[in-house]
This record gives C-alpha cells, sequence and structure tokens, in this order.
C-alpha cells in the first residue's frame, strides 16, 4: 500500500503521523502516480526530488509536505492540468484521476498552503 502525503493538519503542530493529511492508494496504482510525477514535473526537478524523496520513496509515499506555497500550488495546477486532458491514457490512469479528484484534492483545499 502506497501513500500520497499532501501535507500537515496544522502547521503550528509537531510533526506527527497524526498531524498528517495523506491519502492511501494500492501499489500498482502508486506506481502510475510516480510515472505522472515523472512527466508532468519534468521541467522543475527540485519540485519533483521533493516529491519524490529517497527518504520517502522507500516507505511507497509521495510527499507535497516540504513544498513551500509557491511551489505546492505550481505542483497542484501541473497535476489539475494534467488530469482535465486525461482520455485515451489506460485504466490505470484514469484510476489515478479518480484518486486524485475524490481522494487528494480534498486535502489539497484544506491545506493552509492552497489558495485559489
Amino acid at each position: 500500500m502506497g501513500v500520497i502525503i499532501v501535507g500537515f493538519v496544522d502547521p503550528e503542530k509537531p510533526v506527527s503521523v497524526e498531524n498528517l493529511s495523506w491519502a492511501s492508494i494500492n501499489d500498482s496504482i502508486w506506481s502510475v502516480f510516480g510515472d505522472i510525477f515523472n512527466e508532468v514535473l519534468i521541467f522543475n526537478n527540485r519540485i519533483l526530488s521533493s516529491v519524490k524523496s529517497e527518504e520517502f520513496i522507500y516507505q511507497e509515499a509521495y510527499s507535497f509536505q516540504m513544498l513551500d506555497g509557491d511551489d505546492f500550488i505550481l505542483l497542484i495546477k501541473v497535476m489539475r492540468d494534467y488530469f482535465s486532458k486525461i482520455k485515451d491514457e489506460g485504466r490505470a490512469r484514469k484510476i489515478a484521476a479518480e484518486i486524485w479528484v475524490n481522494d487528494i484534492e480534498p486535502l489539497i483545499v484544506k491545506d493552509f498552503r492552497y489558495v485559489e
């Protein structure tokens, strides 16, 4: 089982598992997200290496928690753009899009870095 960690529930509280907002996903779709991050963040290695940090990869986690506000918003924009254009990308990518919309987006809009 893999996870996508969006960030801290309360940035004023200490770092802990209880203070993280995250979505759990199965291993094959977690891998698909890794491929998507590689594609959409190819232009920005700093964000890509933060999201796919070796610290988290071994725990099967992608994390947005270390991104500052600007990088967080940029990541959200490119991911939304990617998923809005998805058509015939295959079943796994369509499932990833559904997980993004149904499980990850609700966490994103609650994050303190999120601004429309």
